[in-house]
């Protein structure tokens, strides 16, 4: 697994230095975003998604997961 930085950016501990590229990204878009705001209990486990965007009466129109390349996959040859 490629986890490369991990640490704190505008004060979320993000895990992984593909949700660091990601925060930096939205911010530098002024895209406003949560970070791991609700936990989700689905059935065997419970699961915090990376990423939530709301409207502007607080609903959540978007999550977003952010997943590293499985290095272990082989990479498409032609």
């Amino acid at each position: 697994m490629n986890r490369g930085y991990a640490g704190y950016y505008k004060g979320h501990f993000l895990r992984s230095s593909y949700e660091y590229a990601y925060a930096k990204y939205l911010e530098f878009q002024s895209i406003p975003w949560g970070y791991e705001d609700k936990k989700f209990d689905i059935g065997y486990k419970i699961y915090k998604p990376d990423f939530f965007f709301y409207n502007e009466y607080g609903k959540i129109t978007k999550i977003v997961e952010i997943k590293s390349r499985n290095a272990k996959r082989p990479l498409n040859h032609w």
